[in-house]
């Protein structure tokens, strides 16, 4: 059986129904993350699972969002070598991959751990915040990464931010100004950093 590393819900298909894509450790190919989609039927089941595609190496989180604004969901996986991958999907099960760039580029970072999103730069398109760990050793993430959004469905390059332990990062707007914070949990407890722009 293949090990699930990752899982988000979204309306892939377009039909109306929530849709379970989950990113698994390839059945056949050493060092590999399959993309599997199981349609929802509407009635809290779901059909047979469906590959969408696939990406070298090992995938820790995944987050499904329309990031071009033609109504498809697509993908962003944070990858465990610390690069960021943009699968773009056509509103049936398939995704292809558009993008992956290097986010950790020093030995001493491990990788993307976790992926959210939001509009961090006031633009109107969505922007990736994924975590990174210092090395196996250090398990607790220690920098926050910003990857600019275009609103084509690739990203930019943006801040890395320290913070020690960041091992819960939320996107919202927590103080009413219109823009979006960080709300950041980590293992020396909760912080909230203001807007993450240079």
């Amino acid at each position: 059986m293949a090990a699930l590393q990752a899982m988000a819900l979204g309306d892939v298909d377009q039909d109306g129904r929530l849709d379970a894509i989950l990113a698994e450790a390839s059945h056949f190919v050493y060092d590999e993350t399959d993309i599997i989609v199981y349609r929802g039927r509407g009635d809290g089941s779901f059909e047979a699972p469906s590959f969408s595609a696939s990406i070298l190496g090992f995938v820790n989180d995944i987050d499904v969002r329309d990031l071009n604004g033609d109504g498809a969901l697509d993908v962003v996986a944070a990858h465990d070598a610390g690069s960021l991958h943009v699968l773009h999907g056509d509103g049936s099960l398939d995704f292809m991959e558009i993008q992956s760039f290097e986010r950790c580029t020093t030995a001493s970072c491990r990788g993307g751990e976790r992926v959210e999103m939001g509009d961090l730069d006031d633009d109107g398109h969505l922007d990736v915040i994924t975590t990174a760990t210092r090395s196996s050793s250090a398990p607790h993430p220690v920098a926050i990464m910003v990857s600019y959004g275009r609103g084509d469905g690739t990203f930019d390059g943006g801040p890395t931010i320290r913070h020690g332990s960041a091992e819960v990062v939320i996107p919202a707007d927590f103080d009413a100004d219109g823009s979006t914070d960080l709300l950041v949990v980590g293992g020396g407890g909760t912080h909230i950093s203001t807007r993450p722009c240079p």
